[in-house]
């Protein structure tokens, strides 16, 4: 009986405590306030060299002075173009009306001359390409142009041997002979006669990277661009002989009515100078 009584006061008890340990419990619907986090401005990333200019900063393992001194002129050549293209544009002018008046002297050796310095503003015409370019030429050394210059070969020549699958070595040899090849050509006084002889050495000093292999390969490409090439051509001759002479045959069909023409109307002429009165 008191083990009885006991029980039921302990279960009194609990009954009891429950709603007191439920009303510290937040309700169910109540929701907490999310913690609203700081925001945190993000610096602005300095501005960079972009495109083919990162390109060349790889390359030519450019130092950041000499980037900061590229991104500077890249800004000032842009800003520089519509002043450079005005005083352009004058001289333009200037050597126009020089032509002029050697025509109007009738001065054959005036006239020879003044067009070849109205052709020689005209190919100094400036351009943002331009103007970026010489820039370019003042943030480099001779070794990071020579480099730079090497490197852009390279990439003509790794299209041409992209099929060939050079090996590391081969591609490292590749590269050296473009630089060497490129300091040749920046150092030559006729550039444009160093371009193609550097051309011409670049296929010869390959022939000495290149396997037997490689080599066969090699032609045996050249052979079929060289076959593709006169298919083009022979393609492009049919076609234009095809309107030269529907051309010839339409300029025949005119010249056939032209005639007919004539000969109608003179015939209409003979008949009416036919039927016409005589005269008394």
């Amino acid at each position: 009986m008191l083990k009885r009584t006991w029980l039921l006061c302990a279960v009194l008890a609990a009954l009891l405590v429950q709603p007191v340990l439920a009303g510290d419990e937040a309700p169910a619907d109540q929701k907490k306030e999310p913690v609203k986090k700081a925001k945190v401005k993000k610096a602005k990333k300095a501005p960079a060299l972009r495109g083919e200019y990162a390109i060349m900063a790889k390359e030519t393992a450019m130092t950041d002075e000499q980037k900061a001194k590229l991104l500077a002129g890249i800004a000032a050549a842009k800003a520089d173009l519509p002043k450079e293209t005005k005083q352009w544009q004058a001289e333009r002018k200037k050597a126009q009306a020089a032509v002029v008046a050697a025509r109007k002297k009738k001065d054959a050796e005036a006239i020879k001359a003044a067009q070849a310095k109205a052709k020689e503003v005209q190919a100094a015409r400036p351009t943002q390409a331009k103007l970026i370019a010489a820039k370019v030429d003042e943030a480099l050394s001779d070794d990071q142009k020579d480099t730079w210059a090497g490197f852009k070969m390279y990439r003509v020549a790794a299209r041409k041997y992209k099929s060939l699958k050079l090996t590391d070595e081969q591609v490292t040899k590749l590269r050296g002979i473009c630089t060497a090849l490129a300091k040749e050509v920046r150092t030559a006084d006729d550039k444009a006669a160093a371009k193609t002889a550097a051309d011409k050495k670049l296929t010869e000093q390959m022939d000495t990277v290149l396997t037997d292999d490689q080599k066969k390969m090699l032609a045996k490409k050249a052979q079929a661009a060289a076959k593709a090439r006169k298919a083009r051509a022979d393609a492009k001759a049919k076609k234009a002989k095809a309107a030269a002479e529907a051309r010839k045959a339409k300029a025949a069909e005119k010249a056939k009515k032209a005639k007919a023409a004539a000969e109608a109307k003179k015939a209409k002429d003979a008949e009416k100078k036919a039927g016409a009165p005589a005269e008394e």
